[in-house]
């Protein structure tokens, strides 16, 4: 009987750590962390922009936002400091996520450094491409490093299941500009 318990264990414990093992080297692969979304929106370049740009617009259509606090309004452009509030499924608190611009050429293209401290780290960035005949791209690229190890560990589960949220995302900006039609 004790024989096959500590087979039992054994072979469990090593389960276990094939598994921790796999995750961990899983997420050193070179898109960890890394979610793209893209959709083709029926409105000009300019009008796009201002749904990525301005903080009331930006809330209407990013999911789990309650709000969005420009920390420095003197700046518009490269360092321009903002914190997004996320109310976000399964958390008993608002998420907390600051960014800090880092590239801003409108109406082309945004990019900013985002964190959650204790959390993550990483980048996101807009770029806009005019298609011709008032048909804009928007393509969205976040790329995510999670600091705290559990999460890190999971980063192969998490990134995936944050994609889709990125693709509804962009649906409901594109719903949103192309019911406001051209303005």
């Amino acid at each position: 009987m004790k024989k096959w318990l500590v087979r039992v264990l054994a072979g469990t414990v090593g389960v276990l750590v094939l598994l921790v093992a796999v995750l961990a080297l899983m997420g050193q692969r070179e898109d960890a962390g890394l979610s793209l979304a893209s959709i083709e929106i029926s409105a000009p370049t300019e009008q796009v922009w201002r749904w990525i740009e301005e903080p009331d617009k930006f809330k209407q259509w990013v999911g789990w936002v309650t709000s969005v606090e420009v920390l420095n309004s003197e700046v518009n452009g490269v360092g321009r400091k903002t914190v997004v509030l996320m109310n976000e499924p399964g958390s008993s608190e608002l998420v907390r996520i600051e960014s800090v611009s880092t590239a801003y050429d409108p109406p082309r293209h945004f990019s900013a450094d985002v964190a959650l401290p204790g959390f993550f780290t990483g980048s996101q960035s807009y770029q806009l491409t005019d298609l011709g005949g008032g048909l804009t791209r928007v393509q969205l690229e976040s790329r995510i490093h999670y600091t705290m190890w559990m999460v890190r560990l999971l980063e192969p589960v998490a990134t995936p299941s944050s994609t889709p949220k990125l693709e509804q995302d962009l649906v409901t900006l594109k719903s949103k500009i192309e019911e406001a039609g051209v303005r």
